[in-house]
């Protein structure tokens, strides 16, 4: 009979490898918090059998599961509801897995699979399920067998071994984990568990091989990796200057469609719509915080036409400047 636990945790930032460790070796169900340098990290964890579990995350950091790790015998689902992460392989190439997107994987005992990873908007809500297929029993399998699922076939089939799969036409499956999420937050186990044999059942169907793209995920280079984020870092930094991108990216000794597509993957929106964002967050504190003035607002976030600024701002909280400021001050 599995029991529900609360455990606080303060660690620093070398411990994450181990506490992520723990959380894979738990034998109960627990729910967690971790808390380090000002970060907080929610865990949920749903244990049905000795192979079978389906763990929640809600994640406010940058950090990832810290340095390389080495799998064991492990099939993965994994989707991400809010937030994006970054996945760095054996063989030094990156993947990025965003928000409604579906990733699924096999690992070897052993083996590495992961170099690295961390959560590039700094906030990670997601979940996964996972089997570990050496603790199957005889039971699950048997379980399993009655629906006509074969994990090591599914494995086989799609070639998961160290590398994941990413959907790209996923409505069902979203469904299903929007389900579980529903789910979840009424601590309904046995839905939970209804939801993960459905989709086991969808997975495990040929027409569902047959109606998948022979390479689903984008891949990049490490060195691309650093650049696009050494490219991030400057027009983050000078976000209220008016910078040229396309400059920056050719003197950074990349192409400009691959700096868009990689930042796109990392970031989860273009470079020009992400700095717009940084600079009308900057601009929406300035107009609830200060006195100055809607133009010198606009000139501090590198606008000097206050129009296309009220435009700009208009876009991302659907109200003017003006609009905005007496709203927030009528709130005080």
């Amino acid at each position: 009979m599995t029991k529900n636990v609360f455990i606080s945790i303060l660690f620093d930032k070398t411990q994450m490898t181990r506490i992520f460790k723990d959380v894979n070796n738990m034998q109960e169900e627990q729910t967690f918090t971790i808390c380090y340098d000002n970060n907080n990290c929610d865990f949920k964890k749903y244990i049905f059998s000795s192979a079978i579990s389906f763990e929640f995350y809600n994640i406010h950091s940058e950090d990832g599961l810290g340095g390389k790790h080495k799998g064991m015998n492990l099939f993965r689902i994994d989707f991400t509801k809010v937030g994006r992460f970054e996945c760095e392989f054996p063989n030094h190439t990156f993947s990025f897995r965003g928000e409604n997107e579906i990733t699924m994987m096999a690992t070897q005992e052993n083996e590495e699979w992961i170099l690295g990873s961390s959560f590039p908007v700094d906030v990670y809500i997601g979940c996964a399920l996972l089997i570990k297929l050496d603790k199957m029993s005889n039971e699950d399998k048997l379980f399993l067998g009655k629906f006509h699922i074969d994990i090591l076939n599914l494995i086989s089939t799609m070639k998961l071994n160290n590398r994941w799969y990413k959907f790209t036409d996923t409505n069902k499956l979203l469904d299903l984990f929007n389900d579980i999420y529903n789910a979840h937050m009424t601590s309904n186990q046995e839905l939970i568990l209804l939801k993960i044999l459905e989709m086991l059942v969808f997975i495990s169907k040929s027409e569902f091989h047959h109606s998948l793209n022979k390479e689903s995920s984008d891949y990049f280079s490490g060195e691309q990796v650093k650049k696009v984020k050494s490219i991030h870092g400057i027009i983050t930094k000078n976000y209220n200057k008016k910078i040229s991108l396309e400059k920056i990216v050719r003197e950074n000794g990349i192409g400009y469609s691959t700096f868009n597509k990689i930042f796109k993957n990392i970031y989860g929106e273009s470079p020009y719509q992400y700095l717009k964002k940084i600079r009308m967050n900057f601009a929406a504190q300035k107009l609830h915080e200060t006195e100055l003035s809607i133009l010198e607002i606009a000139v501090c976030v590198g606008y000097n036409n206050p129009s296309k600024f009220s435009d700009a701002f208009k876009s991302i909280f659907g109200l003017l400047p003006s609009t905005f400021r007496k709203q927030k001050n009528g709130m005080e």
